[in-house]
């Protein structure tokens, strides 16, 4: 079963009286969760990795891209880009509208952005029931969902008159869905947009854009779920944490923030996560190795030389550190080189 509602961009006053009615989501029996929303980062506002409103960020094709948490761009065939931009919506609402616009190759190309969330086994056998303002110029777009088993294109065909049109559409998971809990690659994929024809994309024309994207346990969509800054947050930060220099006062970026313990290989370098644990353990990145110090702070001083792995587990990655001379029994701190460029990022997403 599908369910479709469609509306032109029209005056503010007729955008409310087609806003959609609020109706109870169906969960089943005993199932009690904070938010009727299953995806994460909806209004846009958490962006750990960079600043997209001003500057778009480059997607090379065929590799799934993260900008702002837990959403990716992907194309098959060409370079796209992504932008987060301040819209207001014909409902009269302001929100943030995530686009990804095609700057490459256009031959033979999808072009899909979307994000994953954890299938769990309370939802076996549930309509799930995915809902936003869309609005693009490529014809063909569908909903798309892979429910572990299969991928369904669902709803009917988004208008590609460059108007925004809210648009739902339902799909029944199924009872053999497979879970999170018994392996962690486990997904439910959601993207509001799929194309299952009309392949003659336009270079730096053609694109998607999507605001309030929700998916609920339910057969109807409900009004789009707002969400406290904070709250999104925690949430985003099971799946990314980057922290750095830039987040304190530039006066103190020759700031330390771990203990490092020597050995005649390395300095061991024990991280508590600030976001707590992740989804996975996760891999690492980070600026550069020079932009990190082991010092006993201000004096017998070394800058770092490399940065990896030692131990890796869900809560308390440990890092293995070139500074210096190493040397057993001896401990240190661990922080910036006095660069505010410097961060250390955590990612347990999926790509």
């Amino acid at each position: 079963m599908t369910v479709k509602v469609t509306q032109p961009q029209k005056n503010v006053r007729e955008g409310l009286s087609n806003t959609p009615k609020v109706s109870a989501t169906v969960r089943p029996a005993g199932i009690l969760s904070a938010y009727k929303n299953l995806l994460d980062n909806s209004s846009f506002l958490i962006s750990q990795r960079g600043d997209y409103e001003t500057t778009a960020q480059a997607v090379a094709g065929g590799t799934p891209t993260f900008a702002v948490d837990r959403w990716y761009t992907y194309a098959n065939g060409s370079d796209t880009e992504q932008q987060i931009f301040n819209v207001v919506l014909p409902n009269g609402q302001h929100a943030k509208s995530l686009r990804t616009t095609l700057t490459g190759i256009t031959t033979n190309t999808w072009l899909h952005p979307g994000t994953k969330i954890e299938p769990e086994r309370w939802m076996r056998g549930q309509y799930i029931t995915v809902s936003a303002w869309i609005r693009t110029n490529i014809p063909g777009y569908r909903w798309r969902v892979c429910d572990t088993i299969t991928c369904a294109m669902i709803g009917d065909h988004i208008p590609s008159d460059g108007q925004w049109h809210y648009v739902t559409a339902t799909h029944l998971l199924p009872e053999d869905m497979a879970l999170h809990e018994d392996a962690v690659t486990n997904n439910i994929q959601i993207q509001p947009g799929w194309q299952d024809y009309g392949q003659n994309l336009t270079q730096n024309v053609s694109y998607i854009e999507f605001a309030q994207p929700q998916a609920e346990i339910g057969r109807e969509a409900t009004p789009f779920e707002h969400r406290q800054y904070q709250d999104d947050w925690t949430r985003c930060q099971r799946y990314y944490q980057r922290f750095g220099a830039t987040d304190i006062a530039s006066a103190t970026d020759y700031t330390n923030f771990a203990t490092a313990h020597g050995t005649n290989s390395a300095w061991y370098v024990p991280i508590v996560l600030p976001g707590g644990r992740m989804r996975i353990p996760p891999s690492l990145s980070f600026s550069a190795a020079s932009d990190f110090r082991v010092t006993l702070q201000h004096s017998d001083s070394d800058p770092v030389t490399s940065i990896g792995y030692g131990y890796n587990n869900h809560t308390n990655p440990n890092l293995s550190v070139q500074a210096g001379s190493n040397g057993a029994n001896r401990t240190r701190m661990f922080g910036w080189g006095g660069t505010t460029s410097a961060w250390l990022a955590f990612d347990a997403e999926w790509f």
